[in-house]
């Protein structure tokens, strides 16, 4: 048996496709450090530390720290603590499991630098537009909010600790999951980027064509993911419209406007063109940018066990991903876009 001797929490920041982390923080009872897996020294202590076993390692998303290390051939030894899968056993009705959330609520963090940490990330999103990283953020710029994250992990499990006593055989239950959820991220799932370029052309030819045709009956260039220009243009089409947000506004959302379509053309050319819109931006275009490149297409997405209130796993992006098209949509075919390895079909 080991003897536990210390207890560090540990956060990194990496790359969102490639996954390898930049910048590693720790913290424990008395201090907090930053450092640089491309650096020697520091790459040595991170390895020492993640693989003892007489350390105990804290982690809020284990699964993600623990893929993220294994890319550059730092594996996590037991004993480790999740503090996200404390909270989620602890407050399974909280509605968020994100850190500074949490850290706000039961550690009463004001959290402040998270509203400077998305002014930073929203400039450099403009800078880099849809081939945005953290990684491409100068790292003194964001050292000091990488340290936070490592500083509000420690004091969640310390402050977890005694009330998930309660819950000890669930929460390790949970636990024994987590290395089997890092091996289905380390797997990932290859992607066929020439169809996503294909769908993405196919698209926004079709949203071109019925734009045109909304902008001709409109009279005049509008926004369509405005509420506001939309009424405005729905106002022109003589349909009543029954159903009205509390403040008297006609609702435009797509449960409200399919039923409409046989009464006026211009409602099925805004759902075409809404449709169009959606699967670009909501899954081929981040499956290009954000979860492969040219150089590698397979997609490592992350699975969180205790996401969702029903107790299934969610995951990013695949999750809503619609079984079959509407009626009123244009067709979804995002499905073929992920390749089955051999002999496996997808579900």
């Amino acid at each position: 048996m080991y003897k536990i001797k210390m207890l560090i929490a540990i956060d990194s920041e990496y790359d969102e496709i490639t996954k390898k982390p930049f910048i590693v923080t720790m913290a424990d009872h008395q201090s907090s450090k930053l450092l640089y897996p491309n650096n020697k020294k520091d790459y040595y202590i991170i390895k020492q530390i993640c693989e003892s076993r007489k350390i105990k390692k804290i982690f809020h998303s284990a699964t993600s720290d623990i893929y993220a290390l294994s890319t550059i051939g730092i594996n996590i030894n037991p004993p480790y603590h999740d503090t996200f899968i404390m909270s989620s056993i602890i407050d399974e009705n909280f509605s968020s499991r994100k850190l500074k959330i949490l850290a706000k609520k039961y550690l009463r963090e004001p959290c402040e630098e998270q509203k400077e940490l998305n002014k930073i990330k929203l400039k450099y999103k403009r800078k880099y537009g849809k081939k945005f990283s953290w990684s491409l953020i100068p790292k003194k710029i964001i050292e000091p909010y990488a340290v936070k994250d490592a500083e509000y992990t420690y004091n969640l499990f310390k402050y977890f600790e005694p009330k998930i006593k309660q819950y000890k055989k669930l929460y390790k239950l949970e636990l024994k999951l987590v290395p089997m959820i890092v091996n289905m991220q380390k797997r990932g799932h290859n992607i066929n980027r020439e169809f996503c370029k294909q769908e993405i052309l196919r698209l926004q030819e079709s949203y071109n064509f019925y734009f045109k045709k909304l902008i001709k009956f409109n009279n005049k260039i509008f926004n369509i993911q405005s509420p506001k220009d939309l009424r405005s243009l729905l106002k022109k089409t003589d349909i009543d419209f029954i159903e009205k947000t509390p403040t008297g506004l006609v609702k435009t959302g797509k449960d409200i406007l399919e039923p409409l379509v046989k009464e006026n053309k211009v409602i099925k050319w805004v759902l075409y063109c809404r449709s169009a819109h959606k699967q670009i931006n909501t899954y081929y275009e981040p499956l290009l940018n954000n979860y492969t490149s040219e150089k590698n297409s397979i997609a490592h997405f992350s699975f969180y066990q205790s996401g969702t209130k029903s107790g299934r796993f969610s995951a990013e992006l695949i999750q809503t991903i619609p079984k079959e098209s509407s009626n009123i949509d244009l067709p979804n075919n995002v499905r073929k876009a992920f390749i089955p390895r051999k002999n496996f079909i997808n579900l």
